[in-house]
């Protein structure tokens, strides 16, 4: 389970990329010709979307062959078979299909959700983040708010933590079923003395501005 958890987590990382890529191109002017690169490579980037089709008995998730390269993809494909996988595939185009029962697939999302909570109270007790002192969060992660020491947080490199929060929540949420595209969830900062919630940052509109 580790193993797909940590591919999950390196595939959101360029879905977090490949969206702020977009968005810049979509406010930027160009000539034709950038337009028709640019079209292919969003394209390619929603081709190398990992894709999760939840039938009736099992789920199907398919990694993008992006995941793998540099990697030996027989030895990733026998990690998983190792966690109890066994129905793992190798396609023509590089990618991975992984395809599992529902029960196994509800106890992947609970270690995704677990690792989502972990990053969480890490931000709360590392002496990385002094600013940050809680963080609050709905169930499905629709929400999420750092109540912070405002003054410590917008003078420090606290704030930063933001592309954590949204990197491990766009994780669970991809895992969910929710397709990378229409992963949209927002991360508030809130004053921990005022109550008063000073920033709010919409993902994906906004990652732009985070960058």
């Amino acid at each position: 389970m580790k193993k797909i958890i940590a591919i999950l987590l390196c595939l959101v990382m360029i879905t977090i990329t490949a969206c702020g890529n977009s968005s810049n191109d979509d406010t930027s002017k160009e000539s034709n010709q950038e337009k028709e690169i640019n079209e292919g490579n969003e394209e390619s980037n929603e081709n190398e979307d990992l894709e999760v089709d939840k039938g009736l008995l099992n789920v199907t998730i398919t990694l993008p062959a992006s995941m793998f390269e540099g990697e030996d993809i027989d030895k990733e494909m026998e990690e998983i078979k190792e966690e109890g996988i066994k129905d793992v595939k190798v396609n023509d185009d590089g990618s991975m299909t992984v395809k599992m029962t529902k029960t196994k697939h509800k106890e992947l999302v609970k270690e995704v959700k677990d690792t989502v909570l972990e990053y969480f109270e890490e931000l709360k007790a590392s002496e990385d983040t002094p600013s940050i002192n809680d963080v609050k969060y709905d169930d499905n992660f629709k929400e999420v708010t750092l109540e912070v020491d405002k003054k410590k947080f917008e003078e420090s490199f606290d704030s930063m933590a933001v592309f954590g929060v949204a990197m491990t929540t766009a994780m669970y949420h991809i895992y969910e079923g929710v397709p990378a595209e229409e992963v949209n969830f927002k991360i508030n900062a809130k004053d921990s003395d005022t109550g008063e919630i000073f920033n709010t940052i919409l993902y994906p509109d906004d990652l732009e501005d985070m960058e």
